[in-house]
């Protein structure tokens, strides 16, 4: 079970972010290239996961397919993501799948049990460009995500989202037995940890 602290900036050039991670003193450093992230999103025909996380219910689940690149035609190394909460807590299981064509995602989700056996469909899509980081010993990892879009989502063709965000997401991610170290982390944000979440702003953009 691990925590992840959100972090939502508007207005703040993306080298001063960099700048204050770079200066925190548990030494965050770079863990990966840049990269875009993209998913797609399944729910019910009634939102039920939308709802749910509207609501505060403390328990849910979100399924999403995701893959990265500039790519949306040809989903290359797609992998289905479990994402599951207990309050402030959540984990994530992983189910890597085949490459697929955009064409063919709503049918090959119906394969999967995950999905079929809840009524799954997907219903949104969204795309970002996130930064990675991480302490030397790997307790905390830290992203920067960014350029965020998002839309609904069409079988029909490889539709690139449409609606734009000019936020900033930064988040610290860690295991629950390290939260008394990332208090002392976290103190040093100039920042206020908030709830974000992209499938529900994604969902008010698109559909509202």
């Amino acid at each position: 079970m691990r925590y992840e602290r959100k972090y939502v900036l508007e207005n703040v050039p993306l080298f001063d972010i960099q700048q204050m991670v770079r200066l925190l003193p548990v030494g965050f450093r770079e863990a990966f290239p840049v990269r875009r992230v993209n998913n797609v999103y399944f729910d019910t025909v009634s939102f039920s996961a939308y709802q749910d996380n509207i609501i505060g219910i403390g328990d849910r689940t979100k399924f999403r397919l995701r893959w990265y690149g500039e790519h949306f035609d040809h989903l290359l190394k797609p992998v289905l993501e479990e994402k599951v909460k207990h309050g402030e807590l959540g984990y994530k299981n992983v189910f890597p799948l085949q490459d697929t064509f955009w064409k063919d995602i709503a049918k090959a989700a119906r394969e999967i049990p995950q999905i079929s056996n809840l009524n799954l469909s997907p219903v949104l899509i969204n795309s970002y460009l996130r930064y990675y980081y991480a302490t030397p010993d790997n307790r905390f990892r830290l992203t920067i995500d960014l350029d965020m879009k998002y839309g609904r989502f069409e079988t029909s063709r490889a539709l690139l989202p449409y609606a734009f965000s000019e936020k900033t997401v930064l988040e610290i991610k860690y295991d629950q037995e390290f939260s008394e170290e990332a208090d002392r982390i976290t103190q040093f944000f100039p920042l206020r940890p908030t709830k974000h979440s992209k499938y529900v702003i994604g969902i008010q953009a698109s559909y509202g």
